[in-house]
């Protein structure tokens, strides 16, 4: 008795359905069509490292935010990549709807073996990785005020509609307009750039799942991601859901 019910309360379900009008199905795959496209990609990988990562003074290291907030979410980047460029210009936007309960410490880990043992292979895209971390350090050691504005520029578009990551020659020359060539020299021979560079690649070295790396990466405690963000909420979203970092 219980199938025939069943069986009758479906056939009843479908003829209802055929009488629907046309425009009710039109107006159904918009709405599935709009749920789809609201619902972000967010997370491209994650996981958790079991190990202890490499403690950061966040009084000493470049950041986005205050040291002493709450809530600080390390960020491995690299100069010439393009997301890292993308998610850059979404931290700050992050930080206000936290009302700056949140920060997030910034850590070159370059895609190139010259300074970041855990890349198996060089490749043409990321040749300048290892010296624009430099310079941007340098930068950082010399003038700290002066970083953010050099860290903005190296992420602005310079022309176009589409993002190119600075050169050799026009970072350096930014860096000594910024700081001056006296101070930058002083700095580029600080022990300390290599020292943040070998901490930031060992961070990335032991976040790495399955023989596989990437950045933009972030971490907050045991947990990592590498995220995929349309914008600032979806950003947001990914601190929590993915992260655990609490609500602000």
């Amino acid at each position: 008795m219980e199938d025939d019910l069943t069986l009758v309360t479906f056939n009843d379900s479908a003829r209802l359905q055929q009488s629907w009008p046309w425009w009710h199905w039109v107006l159904t795959g918009i709405l599935a069509a709009c749920q789809v496209s609201l619902t972000p990609s967010a997370v491209y990988r994650g996981g958790g490292s079991q190990d202890n990562l490499p403690a950061i003074d966040y009084h000493s290291v470049p950041m986005v935010g205050s040291p002493d907030a709450p809530y600080v979410v390390t960020v491995l980047f690299d100069y010439q990549c393009s997301h890292c460029q993308q998610i850059h210009f979404m931290l700050d936007e992050a930080i206000r709807r936290y009302a700056g309960k949140l920060a997030f410490a910034l850590c070159p880990a370059p895609l190139n073996t010259q300074c970041n043992p855990y890349i198996p292979r060089d490749v043409d895209e990321f040749k300048n990785s290892c010296e624009l971390a430099k310079i941007a350090l340098a930068v950082w050691v010399a003038e700290r005020e002066m970083f953010p504005a050099f860290e903005n520029w190296m992420f602005t578009f310079e022309s176009g509609d589409s993002w190119r990551p600075r050169s050799l020659e026009t970072a350096r020359a930014k860096a000594v307009e910024l700081v001056g060539q006296a101070k930058f020299d002083a700095a580029w021979s600080d022990p300390w750039i290599g020292q943040y560079l070998q901490t930031s690649t060992q961070i990335y070295g032991q976040t790495i799942q399955n023989g596989k790396g990437g950045v933009p990466k972030l971490i907050f405690g045991p947990h990592w991601v590498i995220p995929e963000p349309y914008n600032a909420e979806d950003l947001v979203i990914i601190l929590q859901k993915s992260l655990a970092v609490p609500m602000p």
